[in-house]
């Protein structure tokens, strides 16, 4: 039975006995210096809960390819406020995190579908921080069933985990979320991003 990929990662973590957590796809492929670099960040950077890095896209043919182009990352640690509003660069397939970290948070959030960015919200939003290390960590196989190509239902399932940090609700049952996303714009030598600001509301508003 299918009972997603939250419920998949927490059974793993409640079986896990190590430090630290890493989640890999059957079909991605990692560098063979990634764990390495990621626990010698980690052991030496105590205040640190994730790390992450880079990665490539390749095809079904283990090619690089050539239309996706992956944004690449540098040494970086991130807040909140930044991926909460702008494109988020914390590529879960290089993540390696702390086991503590997780557990201490209870997991991966079961009731959202999208477990990567509800996570980095839920950590983030509680004083956790996260590192990006300018290093290839993995390969990342670009297919037709990737999630992040579903469009409508990478959007969907976003707002759903922004409606958890909406703050002071009016009275009256009112709401207007503004967000600022970006929006893949496909030219003839591949895919740009392009940001845009949307605003939605409920009908009723001075009632």
């Amino acid at each position: 039975k299918d009972n997603g990929i939250c419920k998949a990662m927490n059974i793993g973590l409640n079986n896990s006995a190590g430090k630290y957590f890493i989640v890999i796809a059957s079909d991605d492929i990692m560098t063979h210096y990634r764990i390495e670099k990621q626990v010698e960040f980690l052991e030496e950077n105590d205040d640190i809960s994730g790390c992450f890095g880079n990665m490539l896209a390749i095809d079904e043919n283990d090619q690089i390819h050539k239309k996706l182009f992956i944004q690449q990352v540098y040494d970086k640690e991130w807040s909140f406020e930044e991926i909460f509003t702008k494109r988020i660069n914390l590529y879960s397939p290089t993540w390696t995190l702390r086991v503590s970290m997780l557990k201490e948070l209870g997991g991966f959030n079961e009731k959202h579908k999208i477990e990567d960015i509800s996570f980095y919200f839920n950590a983030l939003s509680k004083g956790y921080k996260f590192y990006t290390m300018n290093y290839l960590f993995t390969f990342y196989r670009q297919h037709a069933n990737n999630t992040h190509t579903k469009f409508k239902y990478m959007f969907e399932n976003r707002l759903d985990i922004l409606k958890d940090y909406i703050e002071n609700p009016k009275p009256n049952g009112y709401r207007s979320l503004h967000l600022i996303v970006e929006i893949p714009v496909f030219l003839s030598n591949g895919k740009n991003w392009i940001k845009a600001e949307l605003q939605f509301r409920t009908i009723a508003m001075d009632f």
